[in-house]
Parts: structure tokens; C-alpha cells; sequence
């Protein structure tokens, strides 16, 4: 997914399946000069809903623990941390998050 602001590419968001249950959350991203304007969220929740009608329980992702904000966002929209997954678990300054999605229809 792409977000445009006058026909410039400023944000990106990415839906992969993992599980039979659980959708991954892909490189969540918003120019910096567009930050601030609530895009980010916007973002989520397109790539939630996509996440709900392909009939996922959960989406999850994978953050580092410096990106301060991105972390914050993803608390803010109800998201709640988890054990690190396959393939961030032997990774350093990774966690990990998750929301549950099936009966939010």
C-alpha cells in the first residue's frame, strides 16, 4: 500500500501472511516531511482492514526498540507486545507486537 500527497509516494505499508492466523505488518513508513499529519494510522488501519477481509485472526509486526515513535503509534492503536517471532527472535533490540482483528468487523 502507498500513500500519495499530490502525486508524490510520502508513506508505505505492507501486508504478508504468516499463519493461517496471523498476518505480518511490513515496512510501515512515512517521509519524515509528512509525519505529524496522521498517516501512519491511516496506513494501519487500511492494512488491517485488508488484514480482516482476508479473514486473519491477528496482525503482527517487528519494530526496534530506538524506533520510539513507531513503537508509541503501535501501543496507541491497541497493539500489545509479544514474544519476538521466526525470523526476529535472535535478533538484538527487536520486538515484537500484535492485535487481534477477528471480531472487529
Amino acid at each position: 500500500m502507498i500513500a500519495y500527497k499530490n502525486d508524490k509516494a510520502v508513506g508505505c505499508a505492507g501486508l504478508k501472511g504468516y499463519s493461517s492466523a496471523d498476518a505480518e505488518i511490513k515496512r510501515v513508513w512515512v517521509d519524515p516531511a509528512y509525519r505529524g499529519q496522521g498517516l501512519a494510522t491511516k496506513l494501519m488501519e487500511l492494512i488491517e482492514t485488508k488484514a480482516k477481509e482476508r479473514n486473519f485472526k491477528r496482525v503482527i509486526l517487528q519494530t526496534r526498540e530506538i524506533m520510539q515513535d513507531a513503537v508509541a503509534l503501535y501501543r496507541k492503536l491497541g497493539y500489545h507486545q509479544i514474544a519476538n517471532y521466526s525470523p526476529y527472535d535472535k535478533l538484538k533490540d527487536v520486538v515484537c507486537f500484535a492485535k487481534d482483528i477477528q471480531g472487529n468487523r
